[in-house]
């Protein structure tokens, strides 16, 4: 897909939010898995995400399990679903790409839920 490609490993920041979500960089290293490296919550660290229908496992936040699973449900919007088992925080993102823009969806379904909300970040070339 070629917006897989032109995204891939670029860096997208984000303005302050209260999901305290400030970056985010996808990549597709091969066509079964993805990878989310991000800073979030406080977070920085990777997720690796399986594609067509395979939730895989990796360490998250405090080097608890997480299992992700995602896909492109739209040839512009990528979503994933993140369940972070021994954290409790179960999530559903889906991110719209336009240019050097991303469009953040983000609703958190084991704690009450917490409000939904979307997040708009940029490209960026700054990597300090």
């Amino acid at each position: 897909m070629a917006l897989a490609n032109r995204i891939a490993n670029q860096r997208y920041v984000f303005d302050p939010n209260s999901y305290w979500l400030r970056e985010m960089t996808l990549s597709f290293p091969n066509p079964v898995t993805a990878e989310l490296s991000i800073d979030f919550m406080g977070y920085s660290g990777r997720y690796t995400i399986g594609l067509a229908d395979l939730p895989l496992a990796s360490a998250g936040q405090y080097g608890i399990p997480a299992v992700a699973q995602g896909g492109w449900i739209f040839e512009d919007m990528f979503q994933l679903t993140l369940n972070e088992v021994g954290n409790i925080n179960f999530w559903k993102r889906s991110f719209k790409f336009a240019g050097d823009g991303v469009q953040v969806s983000m609703a958190e379904k084991a704690l009450g839920p917490l409000p939904e909300g979307t997040i708009n970040g940029c490209m960026t070339d700054d990597w300090t």
